[in-house]
């Protein structure tokens, strides 16, 4: 359910409208009236609407450059997972009977490896 909240950015108090968490609105508000203070005080000459503008192209390329490290972080993931698996011995086939049917118990080999076998890759999760 959607609530009101206050925050304060760059000394303008604004109300939202949120499902979050007010403590976490309240989080969000600071990062961005942080970064605003920041570039006031690197660039006095900007207006209001400058530092905002340029608040949010920062905020933005730290999210863009984090997603893509969080990416790069999946690929070497999966390609040392693979590297792993492809190291494990696949699990035997069971032995089959002159019928076509498998015999009840396992042999030795098969119960060793059984533990052990390869799983099937499975659909791929989208990145967020």
């Amino acid at each position: 359910m959607k609530r009101s909240v206050a925050v304060t950015i760059a000394g303008q108090r604004i109300s939202l409208k949120s499902d979050a968490d007010e403590s976490y609105v309240q989080l969000l508000a600071e990062c961005v009236d942080g970064r605003m203070r920041d570039l006031q005080k690197r660039s006095q000459k900007a207006g209001l609407q400058e530092v905002a503008l340029l608040a949010a192209l920062q905020l933005a390329d730290d999210l863009l450059r984090e997603q893509q490290r969080r990416a790069e972080l999946r690929r070497r993931v999966r390609g040392q997972v693979n590297r792993l698996l492809a190291g494990l011995p696949v699990a035997a086939a069971p032995a089959s009977t002159s019928s076509g049917s498998t015999t009840g118990s396992p042999t030795a080999s098969t119960a060793q490896t059984a533990g052990r076998a390869r799983p099937e890759p499975g659909p791929q999760q989208p990145s967020r």
